[in-house]
C-alpha cells in the first residue's frame, strides 16, 4: 500500500500504525491548503507579514524564507511557511487582482488564456469541416470588453480573399471585403455565381470607384458641393443657382499672356487690363488646356449682348482674342488671309443690278440685269441677224475666267429672241442678241450669274 495519495500525495494511513491522528491531521491541512485555491497575492519574492491561513503564490527568483520555492503555494501555518508545489492544471483566484490564474506546468497564467482548443464549435446547430464555427439564432452579438470592439478578417496573401458574404437561401448575394486583392470592394450577384463590383476603394489613396454608375435619388450636399452662385473653390459639383465659373488655380488672370496662365483650368479675367481684347467689356470665361495652357475658348460681353470668343497666342506671347462665328461676325470683308482685322467668312454688296459673293474659301459669285438696244446695223449671221456687242461689268472681279451663264427677255416687240455671250474675262463680258427677224430697234432685258474664284 502506497504512503500517499496518487494526485496530491497526501499521507495515508497505514496499517497497524502509531498515532494515526497525526497522519490524518497533515492531509486535512493540506486539503485545507489546496481545496477552493485562493491567494492572496501572486508574484512577490519576499514573505510578506502573515497570520495562520494566509497564501501567497511565490514568484520567480524567490529569496529569504521563500527562497527556493519559486511558483510554488505558500502557506502560513501556525508554525512557520508550508509550501506545495502545483501540478499542470492547477487553477487559483488571486484576490488582490481579481482574475483566476492556472498553472501551465512552467508559469501560472490568466486561465481565460488557458481554454481548450477545439476544432468544431456549434451555438444551435451543427458545425461541419467548412464552417467549424456555426452558430444558429436570431441574432449574434459581439460587444467591447472596456471601451472598444474589433472584428478581424484576416487572409494568408494578397490574392486570397478576407470578406463577409451575404446569402438567401443559401446563395450568395452580396460580398464585401478584400476579395483576391487589397483594395476594399462590394460587389453583388443576381445568382451567387456572377458578381460585379459595385464599389472600390483605393487602399493607396482611398478615392472611391463606382464601376457601374451612380444613381442619386436625393439631393447632394456637403462640402463637396459648391455652396453659392459665386463659389469657387476646386472640385466641387456644380448645384442649381451656382454658374460653375470656379477657376482651378484659385486666382483670376488680369493679362491674357502664356505666361500669366500657369495651367490648365478654369479662369476669371480682368477684361479692363487686356487691351488684346478688342474692346469686349468684360470676359466671364476663360478655359486652358495642358496642351496649350494659354489657348482659351471664352465667354465674354460686348455691352449688354453675350457671345463666344476664342484666342489664340500670337509671337509676343500674348492672347489675342477673335470672335467665333455668330451672326455679327460672320458677315464683314474676307480676306484671304484672315486676321483679327478680317474674321468674317462672308462678303457681300453691290448696287440694284450688280451684286457679288465672296466666301472665306475664295469661292466668289456675281449676278445682275442688263439692257440693249437693237442696232440699224445688222449682221447676217446663220440666217439671222446679230447687233453690236455691249460690255458688262462684275460687281467684283474674278482672279480667272468664271463660268457665266446669261439670258435674254423681249421687253417690246413680238419677234422671238435668243441671247449670248461674246468674250468673258475677269472683269465682265461682252453681250450679244440673235434676232429670228428684222425688226425695228427694241429695248431688250438680259440677266446672269458669274461664279468662279476671287482668290
Amino acid at each position: 500500500m502506497s504512503d500517499s495519495s496518487l494526485v496530491l500525495s497526501l499521507p495515508l494511513i497505514q496499517p497497524q500504525q502509531a498515532q494515526k491522528h497525526i497522519t490524518h491531521n497533515e492531509a486535512l491541512a493540506r486539503l485545507d491548503l489546496l481545496v477552493q485555491l485562493a491567494v492572496a497575492t501572486q508574484g512577490g519574492t519576499q514573505a510578506p507579514a502573515a497570520v495562520p491561513g494566509d497564501r501567497h503564490i511565490v514568484g520567480a527568483g524567490a529569496s529569504g524564507l521563500w527562497a527556493g520555492h519559486d511558483h510554488e503555494v505558500a502557506l502560513m501555518t501556525e508554525t512557520g511557511w508550508s509550501f506545495e508545489a502545483p501540478k499542470p492544471g492547477w487553477q487559483a483566484f488571486v484576490l488582490d487582482q481579481s482574475r483566476a490564474l492556472v498553472w501551465s506546468g512552467t508559469v501560472w497564467k490568466a486561465a481565460a488564456d488557458s481554454r481548450p482548443v477545439v476544432e468544431r464549435l456549434g451555438v444551435g446547430t451543427t458545425p461541419d469541416a467548412g464552417n467549424p464555427l456555426a452558430v444558429a439564432g436570431a441574432a449574434t452579438l459581439l460587444t467591447h470588453a472596456g471601451g472598444s470592439h474589433r472584428l478581424k478578417v484576416n487572409k494568408a496573401a494578397t490574392a486570397e480573399t478576407a470578406s463577409l458574404l451575404f446569402q438567401s437561401n443559401w446563395s450568395g448575394r452580396a460580398e464585401m471585403g478584400l476579395a483576391g486583392e487589397d483594395a476594399f470592394s462590394l460587389k453583388v450577384s443576381p445568382d451567387g455565381s456572377t458578381f460585379r463590383t459595385a464599389l472600390t476603394a483605393n487602399p493607396a489613396t482611398g478615392a472611391v470607384t463606382l464601376p457601374a454608375g451612380l444613381v442619386m435619388e436625393g439631393a447632394v450636399t456637403g462640402k463637396g458641393v459648391m455652396q453659392g452662385a459665386t463659389d469657387t473653390t476646386d472640385g466641387r459639383l456644380m448645384t442649381t443657382g451656382a454658374f460653375g465659373l470656379g477657376r482651378a488655380k484659385g486666382k483670376g488672370v488680369a493679362q491674357a499672356s502664356a505666361a500669366a496662365v500657369p495651367g490648365a483650368g478654369l479662369y476669371s479675367m480682368a477684361a479692363a487690363a487686356d487691351p488684346a481684347r478688342r474692346g469686349e467689356e468684360r470676359a466671364l470665361l476663360a478655359i486652358a488646356t495642358e496642351a496649350q495652357p494659354a489657348a482659351f475658348l471664352s465667354w465674354a460681353m460686348a455691352g449688354s449682348v453675350a457671345r463666344p470668343l476664342f484666342g489664340g497666342v500670337d509671337g509676343a506671347g500674348t492672347l489675342r482674342w477673335d470672335a467665333a462665328l455668330t451672326r455679327e461676325t460672320a458677315v464683314g470683308t474676307v480676306a484671304a488671309q484672315p486676321d483679327a482685322a478680317s474674321p468674317a467668312v462672308l462678303e457681300t454688296g453691290g448696287t440694284a443690278t450688280s451684286r457679288y459673293l465672296r466666301l472665306a474659301d475664295g469661292t466668289q459669285i456675281c449676278w445682275g440685269r442688263f439692257s440693249l438696244s437693237a442696232v440699224a446695223v445688222n449682221i447676217e449671221f446663220a440666217g439671222g441677224f446679230r447687233s453690236a456687242g455691249q460690255s458688262v461689268s462684275f460687281a467684283k472681279p474674278f482672279s480667272d475666267t468664271p463660268t457665266l451663264t446669261t439670258g435674254c427677255a423681249d421687253l417690246g416687240v413680238s419677234d422671238a429672241l435668243s441671247g449670248g455671250n461674246g468674250s468673258v474675262g475677269v472683269a465682265g463680258f461682252a453681250t450679244y442678241l440673235w434676232r429670228a427677224t428684222t425688226s425695228a430697234s427694241a429695248r431688250l432685258a438680259g440677266s446672269y450669274v458669274a461664279i468662279g474664284r476671287w482668290f
